[in-house]
């Protein structure tokens, strides 16, 4: 009779299928009353199945990769059984007693087992089975082995003998071996352990990749103490690859880093680099590779995927297959071969830059004439063949001899497109820059313009498109370049002059044609609703959303405005219908705008992100956004788009709030939607050039800190900025909280900066209602930033950071410096103590105590590195220099925080 256990994915099912004792229900104990509460936990893992199966006097054969969570399954199915009354034998093999005969029985981590069997007498299957049924005090006892790869073949042997004559029951677990035999492991051993389940000896149990769910759930077992958003759990899982271990140690790096807040409200993801412990980790698990797995999975992670067959061509089939198998390589279900990003940069560092140079190479070749056949080359492909073809600052001689000028052009518009999403600007302006150089026109000189907006220099980015018009040559032309004028006009607040001179110098292209007629009315639109006549606004938008002969993206932007406008005006349903019409426009030709700026997946995103303020806003039905809200974080990672990300997180975690009555206090969501319109533009390469707004010695002192400072500088004075925004453009606050979510602000944090904004708009909005106000973009559309403040920079008080100080500690207002270099001095002085970590503050107590660094770090047992890295980080907090000197305590630390820490610390450095 043949045995068989099938199981679904992450076998959350067990069913025995021909046994004569009935099924076995693997969710018979899924209540949990009788799961030990010292249990390990097994998020998506059955233990009780498995014990139950054991408890039937059913052999069971683990496998799964490294750091799939093997030992951790084991061990919890082992304090079932043993809660259940019966006393498992435990065996742990190592690789250092494998090639010593029964020397997995005599090592010291089986010391029990090695006292019962040692002496002069030899071990045999018989003693072994003696001990067992002593040990277990029953007739059939259970040998639990783990790492059975790593047993001796004698060991192993005997294992076999036992439990195929039906004498012990074996509980083992097992890494998915090689393909070629190592030094690891003995041959008889790696055949023995399969045999086991291939002659039905035992049931073999495959652990597969952790699922989303299951991911989250362990990220909540992991940190308890810490709520993380979609996003982060989102990215934690991605980045995973769905190792337990891997995201055991992610989950605890971004706890390091990153510590909850006060209040316990969301963790945004962060964007730490691995530490040298995760490097460590991805390591071990990708111990075992030869050099052509190296470099294929490195080839397969910058590609973002690649064809089974195309894979093929660069590693032998039994090895691909070997990856596939070890869970570091994924199948994608468009049938494409994914490698997940930790596993990649993994194997990028270990692999040979000369394998990897020649893989690259075949695989670029391959690439290039799929392209010559008709077949689409991805972002990720094209940036893969442009890394191939430069050096230093130029393209390779022999580049221009196989591919001709316009082919190569093309395919370096796209890498710069893909390199600026992924934030490697000066590679994008590069890339973008020679591509302008090959083939002067109109798309490469945009592209060079939005790189150089990219990197912060919007008037060379202006400059870059004075002489643009000789470059057009359709209508679509024009349209895209009036579109990319608008784009930049918007990071300042557009005055009625500011319109009027964009629309006299597009006034002369192309006349009477429809698309252009279409766009100039957008710029119309745009006007009408900085001046928040919504009503007019509507009428105007629904019309030019609806008239066939102009430009897609020009109606989908209008209908996006107009949802926008009839939520103002109260008219969710009317409102949600355009957002309807914005995404069947965005269906058609798809594929003509598929390497576009606007894409038909860049446009759906901002279609989303509209619908998602309009039912924020009017209070209506979020199940349907919620729903898409993942499936976008999703897309974003794998696209590596980290702007994006950020905000879809602060956007799910408004979306999961009750529902209310929004329309009752719509400028709510004002500073929201100008958020949106942020990290619009961070989508396509244009944050830091929101700089372009400032327009005072202030702005341009403050803003430039912002943009050099580092992580722990850039939050305080993001804060500071946006709570003293006084005169500053509702687009320069929105980039403030985009740089706030970046930098792992937590999302309830940026809601208390938006409902303390609230305040000061409800109190001002009658007075601004009849002047025109700065307009902001969600995704291209213009949107009101209600919250546009008159008051005069010298009466701003540093009293409103105390509402982002914890504990209230701001409560005597002063008067900030008119000097912009003072007034940030003075608030760093003042407030900067309290945003100290509890390390910062009792590392700079030991310091004033006159303790040197080596002091400190052999009395609070961390390394010297980590004393100066929480000193340098204090005194930059604080507005001190950072090599400077001790500074005072009374200056580093408010009295009253370092009285208590002096009590707390005593005894550990005594």
């Amino acid at each position: 009779m043949t045995f068989n256990i099938i199981f679904d994915r992450s076998w959350r099912k067990a069913v025995c299928i021909g046994r004569t004792g009935g099924d076995v229900d693997g969710q018979k104990h899924q209540d949990g009353q009788r799961m030990p509460v010292d249990a390990p936990a097994t998020v998506g893992r059955n233990a009780r199945g498995i014990a139950d199966i054991v408890q039937s006097g059913r052999s069971v054969v683990i496998f799964g990769p490294p750091g799939y969570g093997k030992s951790q399954l084991l061990g919890s199915v082992t304090t079932i059984l043993r809660t259940d009354g019966g006393d498992p034998v435990e065996i742990a093999a190592t690789a250092l007693s494998h090639t010593v005969p029964f020397g997995s029985i005599s090592n010291g981590s089986n010391l029990r087992l090695a006292l019962a069997l040692g002496g002069t007498e030899p071990v045999t299957a018989t003693r072994l089975l003696k001990y067992a049924r002593d040990h277990g005090q029953c007739e059939r006892p259970v040998i639990s082995v783990d790492d059975a790869h790593l047993l001796d073949a004698q060991t192993m042997d005997c294992l076999y003998l036992l439990a195929a004559g039906g004498e012990v029951v074996l509980l083992v677990a097992s890494d998915l071996l090689a393909t070629g035999l190592t030094t690891e492991t003995d041959s008889i051993t790696v055949r023995l352990v399969d045999e086991l389940w291939v002659k039905g000896c035992a049931d073999r149990v495959d652990m597969e990749a952790l699922t989303p769910a299951e991911s989250s759930a362990l990220v909540t077992h992991f940190a308890p103490t810490g709520q993380f958003e979609r996003g982060a759990r989102a990215l934690l899982h991605a980045r995973s690859g769905g190792s337990r271990m891997l995201l055991r140690e992610l989950t605890a790096e971004v706890m390091r880093q990153q510590q909850p807040p006060d209040d316990q409200e969301l963790v945004s993801f962060s964007r730490f680099p691995p530490s040298r412990r995760i490097l460590d980790v991805v390591s071990h698990q990708l111990r075992g590779l030869t050099p052509h797995q190296f470099a294929v999975l490195a080839l397969i992670g910058r590609l973002d995927g690649i064809s089974y067959s195309h894979a093929t061509l660069l590693c032998r089939p039994v090895a691909l297959r070997d990856l596939l198998r070890r869970g570091f390589l994924h199948r994608l279900p468009a049938g494409l071969l994914h490698a997940p990003t930790m596993f990649s940069d993994g194997a990028l560092a270990d692999c040979e830059p000369d394998l990897l140079r020649n893989m690259t190479a075949q695989i670029v070749d391959l690439l290039l004439l799929d392209r010559t056949h008709g077949g689409v080359t991805t972002p990720a492909e094209s940036l893969v063949i442009a890394d191939s073809w430069t050096t230093s600052v130029a393209l390779r001689p022999e580049v221009l001899d196989a591919v001709p000028a316009e082919t190569v052009a093309d395919i370096l518009l796209v890498a710069a497109r893909r390199s600026r999403t992924r934030g490697l600007t000066d590679q994008s302006l590069l890339l973008a820059g020679l591509a302008r150089q090959l083939e002067p026109a109109l798309s490469s000189m945009i592209e060079y313009s939005r790189a150089l907006a990219g990197d912060g220099r919007p008037a060379a980015a202006r400059a870059e498109l004075v002489d643009a018009e000789q470059y057009l040559r359709t209508p679509a032309d024009g349209a895209l370049l009036l579109r990319w004028l608008r784009e930049l006009a918007t990071f300042g607040v557009m005055t009625g002059a500011d319109f009027a001179k964009l629309r006299a110098r597009a006034a002369g292209w192309f006349v009477g044609d429809p698309i252009m007629v279409g766009e100039l009315a957008f710029i119309g639109l745009t006007e009408t609703v900085q001046n928040r006549q919504w009503a007019i606004a509507a009428a105007r938008g629904e019309r030019l959303a609806r008239t066939a002969d102009y430009d897609t993206v020009t109606r989908i932007h209008a209908a996006c405005l107009t949802g926008l406008s009839l939520a103002h005006q109260g008219r969710p349903a009317d409102a949600l219908r355009l957002v309807d019409l914005a995404t069947s426009l965005n269906e058609r030709d798809r594929v003509p705008r598929a390497s576009d700026v606007y894409s038909a997946e860049g446009l759906a995103l901002e279609i989303f992100h509209t619908g998602a303020a309009i039912r924020c806003l009017t209070g209506s039905d979020r199940t349907v956004a919620l729903g898409e809200v993942n499936e976008w974080i999703a897309s974003a990672i794998q696209m590596g788009d980290l702007g994006s990300l950020a905000l879809l997180g602060f956007v799910g975690g408004e979306l999961d709030r009750p529902a209310g009555n929004g329309s009752a206090q719509p400028n709510r969501w004002q500073p929201w939607l100008q958020c949106l319109r942020a990290s619009s533009l961070a989508r396509l390469g244009l944050m830091a050039a929101a700089s372009a707004a400032r327009r005072s010695s202030a702005d341009r002192f403050d803003l430039g800190f912002l943009l050099s400072s580092g992580t722990d500088s850039a939050q305080l004075l993001a804060v500071y900025l946006y709570e003293t925004a006084g005169n500053r453009s509702p687009v320069i606050r929105s980039w403030l909280i985009e740089i706030l979510v970046q930098l792992g602000q937590p999302a309830g944090h940026v809601t208390r900066l938006l409902a303390e904004r609230d305040g000061e708009t409800d109190a001002r909005d009658a007075s601004i209602s009849s002047a025109p106000v700065a307009t902001a973009h969600v995704g291209g559309t213009p949107v009101t930033g209600a919250a546009v403040s008159d008051a005069p920079v010298g009466t701003t008080s540093v009293s409103h950071v105390g509402s982002s100080i914890p504990n209230g500690a701001a409560t005597q207002p002063a008067s900030v410096p008119t000097d912009s270099g003072e007034r940030a001095e003075s608030f760093v002085a003042f407030a900067g103590a309290y945003l100290l970590t509890g390390r910062e503050k009792e590392i700079t107590i030991l310091a004033e105590r006159g303790l040197t660094n080596r002091q400190i770090a052999t009395a609070l047992y961390v390394s010297v590195r980590t004393v100066e890295s929480h000193l340098y980080q204090a005194r930059v907090k604080t507005g001190q220099s950072p090599r400077a000197g001790r500074a005072p305590l009374a200056v580093l630390i408010p009295e009253d925080s370092s009285t208590d820490l002096n009590d707390e610390i005593t005894d550990s450095v005594a």
